[in-house]
């Protein structure tokens, strides 16, 4: 951290010292006649510019990049784990486990899609999320809405999930185990897939046909 904040001054010295360097061998060593050195100058201050434009951008993404690490702290600290549930249709259906061990809530948790073995040698496939309803001897199996308003700080949330019906309506997914958006405490967004570094990303915005006209 010490270096990431010292590497662009340090820079900046370092471009100073070598055009004073540089200008310093054209006047003294060279012997070059003080009237051809203004239109060296000019050029070299162009491309002084050009480096100092290169060394802006280039702290404006180092700093971008640094902030977006140190935002995302929260929702790395949110741990994702699976459990098997008893069997629905023959097939194993997994409890899906969202554990928040920052100090702060969590809101909107959103699970997306979720990817597991139901069949013993079986390949992964693409779940759906399902609620069980014990009614006197029977159990009600329904769908369910995989969203939680809430996980408070050291709280976990449980979502049960079987086999979707309908694998083709996921062929545009490309994440391995699961994926799922959350909002911090500061709301921000976030995608988080799989392991994957948290990903920023901007809450949807109404269709403008049916957003509210004044």
């Amino acid at each position: 951290m010490m270096f990431r904040r010292w590497r662009v001054p340090l820079t900046i010295v370092v471009i100073v010292v070598a055009f004073a360097a540089v200008l310093a061998w054209v006047l003294l060593i060279k012997h070059v006649r003080p009237e051809t050195v203004p239109p060296w100058i000019s050029a070299t201050g162009s491309f002084a510019t050009c480096i100092g434009v290169a060394v802006a951008v280039f702290t404006f993404r180092s700093q971008r990049r640094s902030q977006l690490e140190d935002q995302a702290c929260q929702v790395r600290l949110l741990r994702t784990w699976f459990m098997p549930g008893p069997r629905h249709e023959g097939r194993l259906t997994w409890w899906m486990m969202v554990e928040n061990r920052s100090d702060e809530s969590v809101y909107d948790v959103h699970v997306m899609a979720v990817r597991a073995v139901v069949e013993d040698d079986g390949s992964p496939v693409w779940l759906r999320p399902i609620k069980f309803t014990p009614l006197g001897t029977q159990t009600l199996v329904t769908g369910d809405r995989p969203v939680a308003p809430q996980v408070k700080a050291g709280a976990t949330e449980e979502f049960q999930w079987a086999m979707d019906a309908d694998q083709t309506r996921h062929s545009n997914r490309s994440v391995v185990r699961y994926q799922m958006t959350v909002m911090d405490a500061k709301g921000r967004m976030w995608l988080v897939s799989d392991d994957y570094e948290p990903e920023k990303v901007k809450r949807p915005v109404r269709p403008p046909h049916r957003q509210l006209r004044t």
